[in-house]
């Protein structure tokens, strides 16, 4: 919970904004992301959409150009954090794990392609990997508990335990979107949108 109230601190544009809203606008050459983008001559909000989609223009741009120019300015700023992270990305020591719906529209074997390779472009970051959103959060979940085991019981010593012998399931209820993961290992990967 600690490291959690940390990482919401963190700003992550120049305005120092630790939350932003998907938002972009261009004044000149400056980008700006999040709600301040609205102020800008020419603004946009909406853009993310399939990557089916991407090619298609959207005013005076197309929705990847958008979507790269909005990842890429989100970058800037945590490198502007930590400039460790930039190296480690160029070096592939860092990995890019990036979330998306759950549908066939995203996690068809061109879409994901197309995704890590616009993250890959915006970030130049040579590890990417793209997976669904509720696959993701079940990372997530794992990482968040204090023991991980096979064994009967829900608690020991008062600490959180995962029965992974029973599977994980989660349900992320998005904005936009509802996906569904059941992960029973070495079992089934049951994925929904």
């Amino acid at each position: 919970p600690e490291i959690e109230a940390e990482i919401r601190k963190v700003p992550v544009n120049k305005e120092g904004d630790s939350r932003i809203a998907t938002m972009i606008g261009f004044a000149g050459e400056k980008v700006i992301i999040g709600s301040k983008a609205g102020k800008a001559p020419e603004f946009y909000q909406h853009f993310k959409v399939i990557p089916a989609l991407w090619g298609k223009n959207y005013r005076t741009k197309t929705f990847r150009q958008l979507m790269k120019a909005f990842i890429r300015e989100l970058w800037n700023g945590i490198i502007q954090y930590n400039p460790a992270v930039e190296n480690a990305a160029k070096e592939g020591k860092l990995l890019i794990a990036v979330g998306c719906p759950s549908s066939p529209d995203w996690t068809n074997a061109k879409a994901v392609e197309d995704y890590r390779t616009l993250i890959t472009e915006a970030t130049a970051c040579k590890n990417v990997t793209v997976l669904a959103e509720s696959t993701a959060a079940i990372m997530s979940a794992v990482l968040d508990v204090n023991e991980i085991s096979s064994d009967a019981g829900q608690e020991k010593n008062g600490k959180k335990e995962i029965r992974l012998n029973r599977g994980l399931a989660v349900i992320d209820a998005g904005s936009s979107t509802i996906d569904f993961t059941y992960v029973l290992l070495g079992k089934k990967l049951i994925t929904r949108s």
